[in-house]
């Protein structure tokens, strides 16, 4: 996730995967322009098979990967928001911000052993928000948590965290 906005009053994280979406429609076009190549040539089934099935798993991929994820942390309403968008669907969820005790990192062992991250929030009762669906090898998921940790301990004026919770 990337830090948006950090203030004294506002918290704003936001994770886009362009890259991703930009290489899922890469891939489609590709199969497009080949099934159109050979439609060119006299193979109009074979193009059209090519051409489709490369927009369906383009589709699919789409549906699949893509999304858009915001963490708002508002101090003067006293909320946490967390918004996720979806190509099939959209979700808003709002707690009160007194009930984030930390952020922390989830992991899990990707292939061949590597260790995988992805950002979450542990709320009161043991509630846990996870902030994106997909597992990383990049530090992105730890600047994400030590960020949110970093406002929540400047907001309340002691360390947060497992620490510090």
């Amino acid at each position: 996730m990337r830090i948006t906005r950090e203030t004294p009053e506002e918290l704003i994280l936001d994770h886009a995967p362009w890259g991703l979406v930009l290489a899922i429609l890469a891939f489609a076009l590709l199969f497009v322009w080949a099934g159109s190549a050979l439609a060119l040539k006299g193979q109009v089934l074979g193009g059209l098979v090519m051409a489709l099935g490369g927009v369906a798993v383009g589709g699919a991929g789409l549906a699949g990967f893509a999304e858009r994820n915001r963490l708002w942390l508002h101090r003067p309403s006293g909320t946490l928001t967390y918004r996720r968008r979806t190509l099939r669907r959209q979700s808003e969820v709002v707690h009160p911000l007194e009930d984030l005790d930390y952020a922390l990192a989830q992991v899990s062992r990707g292939s061949k052993g590597v260790v995988v991250r992805r950002p979450a929030l542990l709320l009161a009762k043991g509630t846990q928000i996870t902030l994106v669906q997909t597992f990383t090898n990049t530090r992105g998921p730890d600047r994400a948590v030590a960020a949110i940790n970093r406002w929540l301990s400047a907001t309340r004026g002691k360390p947060v965290g497992r620490s510090g919770a």
